[in-house]
């Protein structure tokens, strides 16, 4: 054994061991007061991502804070750019539907009227303070005429009686005249002075809770006075003219009664009396003639109280005179009906139709002053404020007797010098139809009058035209047509699609004929509701027909397609196909039950190539691989044979039959009558050059079945 060996298992050499191992346990085992002061690295890491976690704390509020100002900014531009698309676009939008008491409107036309009243008050106005200026001249010269006959009648006599003496009968003439002209001009400026303070009292604002309760007083003050005033304006016209005419007269009788007074004659004398009575006469027959014109001529610039006054009476003397055959042929006559009066007859009849009756209810004479007051205006800015209120539903409401003044109306909105946008409003009128509040009672149900009649047909008119103009894009007009339909008899299940979706309502629209119950005339929407469909597949809407389609059942669909009763299986083949494109055997599995279970249903006598909607459609069920038809265990052809077997029209059907037949559809048939009548058609062309390898091989197969 070495010296080594023997060292390490000595005693000695063991405590020393120990002792120096455990000296670093000594180290570590020492006070926390004896360890330097100094951080370990530990602690520095530590301390580094305190302050790391510190800073990414401050700096995700920092980033928080400016996205949420971003956010506020963008929100703030959005805003903005939509301000500015709706300022941008505004002309190009309809305004919003309003009631027909509407305050805005109603402000419009009311201060439109108050213009027009300005307006005829100011005319009238004019004629009266000149008519007191020249009263007021005229009487200082009949004042100055008068002046010596009273002087001369007050002049007392050279004798002693207590009286004088009668003066001459020229003289008593003369002044009865100028007497005459004095009062009847007094009178004319009494009623000037009163008409002032009357067209002063047409402005001032009527009393009113709202702008409709002001507007029609208005109208109904305008009314009443406007042809008081005119007749006063008339009044005022003859009075002068009378009191001129007395003053000529008394100044003609005194000019002749002078000429003659002397004991020789006064040739100038008699030829100014004789100028001066022409020229009376000249004017008198002026007079005349205009009055006549204006009493027999439609419109005449000569018109007068007293030419309307002489009308009726001219007439009846024309029709008393008037022979028949005896100088009027019938072209005259028929001339004097309607040759000068065709051309303001129908404006006389909407004129006379608006005018108002005392038993209109309120919301009638509401509806005339509206007429009256939107006709009668060439103010765009009036109209564009007035037709948001050109509400259809009080229209229907009104009866057929205010219909030709709705067209009338309707007209001069869609006028040339009206804006797009009121165009477009009163086309957005049908649309807004649908939501008026006048179709239900006030507890909410449906009013139980509600029939179609000649506006509701028009309207529904209307809507399938702007449907139609715009290719089928326009497909808000769907829930009004489909809510006008259905006051036709039967149609009462077409009511709720009023307040369905543009798209809900199409896609109702579409199923409608998916019913056992009696159904009325409903083919206009429907067909109108497919060609809809057929020009967005055209133009490549193919989304928004999934759109459509997706808010019912694809065999609802097809079911209601094979039970319409007009229309062509060629027209509804775009459509057919876009629905059962790569779902063919899961639609036949679908339909299964109703091929199995027909319900009754004509044949489009005018379709040349599937006359039997139902054969088109199984046609169209077949898959692009003849041998990958899977007919439905509950598949069973039997009543669809009987219906072509009815009609007989194995030409147009066999193919497709005999290809479902040929598939096993032959074994599910639960009556082989139908098929015996099918095997016996492919028995009598399966010869033919023509015929189709799928009837050639149902004959061929089903032969020993059916013999």
């Amino acid at each position: 054994m070495s010296s080594r060996s023997r060292r390490s298992r000595s005693p000695r050499f063991k405590r020393r061991r120990q002792s120096t191992v455990a000296e670093p346990t000594g180290l570590e085992d020492r006070p926390p007061g004896s360890t330097s002061t100094s951080p370990s690295r530990f602690d520095q890491l530590l301390e580094l991502i305190k302050t790391q976690n510190g800073l990414i704390s401050e700096q995700k509020e920092e980033i928080k804070a400016e996205l949420q100002a971003q956010l506020q900014t963008m929100n703030k531009h959005t805003t903005m750019l939509k301000t500015l698309e709706t300022d941008a676009t505004k002309d190009d939008k309809a305004h919003e539907g309003r009631a027909l008491g509407d305050a805005q409107t109603w402000h419009a036309l009311d201060k439109e009227t108050l213009a027009k009243i300005k307006v005829m008050v100011e005319e009238w106005r004019d004629v009266m303070q000149i008519s007191l200026v020249f009263i007021a001249l005229f009487l200082t010269v009949v004042t100055a005429f008068i002046s010596p006959v009273i002087q001369l009648f007050t002049t007392p006599p050279d004798t002693s009686s207590a009286k004088a003496p009668p003066p001459s009968v020229p003289t008593q003439l003369v002044a009865l005249f100028y007497y005459l002209a004095l009062i009847t001009s007094i009178s004319n400026s009494v009623l000037c002075v009163l008409g002032i303070q009357w067209g002063a009292r047409l402005i001032a604002t009527p009393l009113g809770k709202t702008n409709l309760e002001r507007a029609l007083a208005r109208e109904r003050r305008m009314l009443s006075a406007e042809g008081k005033m005119r007749l006063l304006m008339g009044v005022l016209v003859w009075t002068l003219l009378i009191s001129i005419a007395f003053f000529v007269l008394g100044f003609l009788i005194q000019l002749w009664e002078l000429s003659f007074s002397f004991g020789g004659s006064a040739p100038i004398l008699v030829v100014g009396g004789g100028i001066a009575t022409g020229l009376s006469l000249i004017i008198l027959g002026i007079i005349l003639v205009t009055t006549l014109h204006a009493a027999t001529t439609e419109n005449s610039p000569f018109e007068s109280p007293l030419s309307n006054a002489l009308t009726p009476f001219l007439r009846w003397i024309r029709r008393r005179v008037r022979r028949p055959g005896h100088g009027a042929t019938d072209l005259a006559k028929r001339k004097d009906r309607s040759g000068d009066t065709h051309s303001t007859g129908d404006t006389k009849d909407l004129a006379s139709v608006i005018q108002w009756q005392k038993d209109d209810r309120p919301d009638v004479v509401a509806l005339k002053t509206y007429a009256k007051l939107v006709l009668n205006t060439n103010d765009v800015e009036i109209l564009e404020r007035a037709v948001p209120s050109f509400e259809f539903g009080q229209w229907y409401d009104a009866g057929d007797r205010l219909l030709p003044v709705f067209h009338a109306v309707r007209e001069r909105f869609l006028a040339t010098d009206t804006s797009f946008r009121v165009k477009e409003t009163v086309h957005k009128q049908l649309a807004y139809l649908k939501t008026w509040k006048g179709w239900r009672e006030q507890e909410g149900v449906w009013r139980t009058n509600l029939k179609a009649n000649d506006f509701t047909r028009w309207c529904q008119a209307q809507c399938l035209e702007l449907i139609d103009r715009s290719r089928g894009s326009r497909r808000e007009f769907f829930p009004p047509l489909a809510f006008l339909n259905s006051f036709e008899e039967d149609n009462m299940d077409l009511r709720h699609l009023g307040r369905r979706s543009n798209e809900q309502c199409v896609a109702r629209i579409l199923c409608t004929f998916d019913s056992d119950d009696e159904l009325g005339d409903r083919v206009p929407i429907f067909r109108c509701a497919v060609e809809a469909c057929n020009r967005l597949l055209r133009d490549g809407g193919t989304d928004q027909v999934t759109a459509i389609l997706s808010h019912v059942e694809r065999a609802s669909v097809l079911r209601s397609f094979v039970r319409n009763p007009y229309m062509r299986s060629r027209t509804l083949a775009n459509l057919v196909a876009f629905i059962t494109k790569g779902n063919e055997t899961e639609i036949l599995n679908e339909l299964s039950d109703f091929f199995s279970d027909l319900p009754e249903m004509s044949v489009v006598s005018d379709d040349d190539q599937h006359p039997l909607p139902v054969c088109s459609l199984l046609e169209h069920l077949l898959p692009s691989s003849l041998s990958d038809i899977i007919v439905p265990p509950s598949l069973d052809l039997s009543p669809l044979l009987g219906l072509v077997n009815q009609h007989s029209l194995y030409e147009w059907s066999s193919r497709t039959l005999t290809h479902y037949l040929n598939q096993g559809g032959f074994d599910k048939l639960s009556d082989l009558h139908p098929a015996l009548k099918l095997w016996e058609f492919c028995r009598d062309v399966h010869d033919r050059y023509e015929t189709s390898s799928e009837v050639v091989a149902f004959y061929e197969d089903s032969s020993s079945a059916l013999q």
